[in-house]
C-alpha cells in the first residue's frame, strides 16, 4: 500500500514535489548507501538523513507540498559533495533511472549538470 494519510497522497506525490534535482540527490545518496559506496565517516550522517527523509514521506499530510525540508536536502548535498568521486557508474546510472521514473521529460544534460556540481 503506497497511500499515506487521510488525504490519499502517495510517495509519487512527495517525490514529484521535491523536483528533479532534489529527487535525484536523494536517489543518489540512497543508491550509494545500498551499494556500499560510502566512506565510514559519512555512514552515520547518511543513515540519519535518509531516515528523516523517509519518515517525512511516511508522515506527509495535506500541507506537505508547502514544506521544504531544507536541512535534510542540504545534508544530502553536503554528503554527496564528499562521496561523489567514490561512487561507481552503475550507482549513478541507477539513481538516474529511478529519477526518470518520476520525471520522464528530463534529459541526460540535467543529470550531467548536477553531477558536475559534485565533481568540481
Amino acid at each position: 500500500m503506497d497511500k499515506y494519510s487521510q488525504y490519499n497522497l502517495t510517495i509519487d506525490d512527495f517525490i514529484r514535489n521535491l523536483g528533479v534535482e532534489n529527487s535525484y540527490n536523494i536517489f543518489l545518496l540512497k543508491e550509494a548507501f545500498l551499494s556500499g559506496n560510502i566512506e565510514l565517516e559519512f555512514i552515520e550522517e547518511t543513515v540519519k538523513t535518509l531516515k528523516q527523509i523517509f519518515l517525512q514521506m511516511k508522515n506527509m499530510s495535506k500541507n506537505f507540498a508547502e514544506k521544504v525540508y531544507i536541512e535534510e536536502l542540504e545534508s544530502t548535498e553536503n554528503i554527496l559533495k564528499e562521496i561523489f568521486n567514490t561512487m561507481d557508474y552503475d550507482t549513478i546510472e541507477h539513481a538516474k533511472e529511478r529519477t526518470k521514473e518520476y520525471f520522464v521529460h528530463v534529459n541526460d544534460y540535467v543529470f550531467e549538470k548536477i553531477n558536475n556540481s559534485y565533481r568540481y
